[in-house]
């Protein structure tokens, strides 16, 4: 993939999330405001409640659904998270939910450390921010960024296996 085709991708994905950024400055506003009223719950205290509700096996082995975790909290659906993504999958998805996202992450990690790719040390410094970004705030229905780039890393180790230039089977 050469500079400028790599260059086309980051910006347009980078750009695509620009179409969220009325949501997230009303979303703010909101936050600010609960700020001074009192009604919003710490972080900690969030996690506290998650460690209750992960006594039960069951939930802990396959969670409690994807999205459940502001039913949960708040007791009517609504978009709310823990701010830490292992935490989420867990409460989520589970013990099975957790270690599938885990497979993917390592693999194609793995993956893009075999090839010969000029921005690998771009891409791995993206995915680390992004992964270190999602251990503080938003959701794994926000984690597109992360996708995208271990989809490049998956794509070149593809394209690498192809053409017979992998650093290492």
């Amino acid at each position: 993939m050469s500079f400028v085709g790599f260059s086309i991708l980051l910006i347009g994905q980078f750009l695509s999330q620009f179409e969220q950024a009325a949501f997230f400055i009303d979303r703010a506003v909101a936050r600010f405001i609960l700020l001074f009223e009192g009604e919003l719950s710490s972080r900690t205290d969030l996690w506290v409640q998650m460690r209750e509700w992960l006594a039960d096996d069951a939930a802990v082995v396959f969670g409690y659904g994807t999205g459940s975790w502001g039913f949960m909290v708040l007791g009517y659906d609504e978009r709310a998270y823990p701010h830490n993504i292992v935490l989420e999958l867990l409460f989520e998805n589970g013990v099975i939910g957790l270690f599938l996202f885990v497979l993917v992450f390592v693999f194609s990690v793995w993956a893009g450390l075999k090839v010969r790719f000029p921005y690998l040390g771009v891409v791995l410094a993206l995915i680390c921010y992004e992964f270190l970004n999602f251990m503080k705030s938003f959701t794994i229905s926000d984690a597109r960024m992360l996708f995208f780039l271990m989809g490049i890393l998956l794509a070149e180790r593809l394209r690498a296996a192809r053409e017979g230039s992998l650093v290492r089977d």
